[in-house]
């Protein structure tokens, strides 16, 4: 039976995956540097630090660790740190020990790179890219889901939300303005 593990088991989308995992009786594995109350939690301390049991109990990875929404970061070194070195390394892991699968959760804003954290996604994607290149054990696959909405969201949906039950829809500038949205159960 395969074993899916998970990388940022304690963020939106990863907090969402587990619970259906759960729910549908899926085998999996967490990574995470924050104690879990998941048994198959694996703890880390440093990105270049990763157990390898992570990586010889899982089949697929979904990598959904990184920083996204965090105001009080502006280091590009830290966002480089997190969201490239941390997926190279995961990658490099993946390839080592013949992972099936590594399902890297990039993001739409690595196709517009307006900040850090698009910048450093799509960044990621290219290293992961250039990684991945002549492996032959290990299918790379890249998702850059839009905003993700459900129940207590984060960043701007969490703004959008508040005016809502506040009945005031701001006006934006841009007309052309156009989001792209996903239910975290659908992503």
């Amino acid at each position: 039976m395969n074993t899916l593990g998970i990388t940022g088991s304690n963020g939106y989308i990863g907090k969402n995956l587990v619970k259906r995992c759960s729910k549908h009786n899926i085998n999996f594995n967490t990574l995470s540097k924050k104690k879990n109350i998941k048994q198959n939690n694996f703890l880390f301390k440093e990105i270049d630090l990763l157990p390898e049991n992570f990586f010889k109990d899982s089949d697929i990875i979904v990598h959904l660790a990184g920083i996204a929404h965090n105001e009080n970061i502006s280091n590009l070194d830290y966002f480089r740190k997190i969201n490239v070195n941390f997926a190279i390394n995961i990658g490099q892991l993946c390839i080592k020990h013949k992972i099936k699968k590594l399902i890297f959760i990039s993001s739409i804003k690595a196709l517009y790179q307006e900040n850090y954290y698009g910048k450093t996604k799509f960044e990621a994607e290219l290293e992961l890219t250039k990684l991945f290149k002549n492996c032959q054990h290990t299918e790379l696959v890249i998702i850059r889901p839009g905003l993700i909405y459900g129940n207590s969201p984060k960043g701007n949906l969490k703004l959008i939300k508040i005016f809502l039950k506040f009945r005031f829809i701001p006006i934006l500038s841009n007309k052309n303005n156009k989001i792209s949205m996903m239910h975290v159960d659908d992503l």
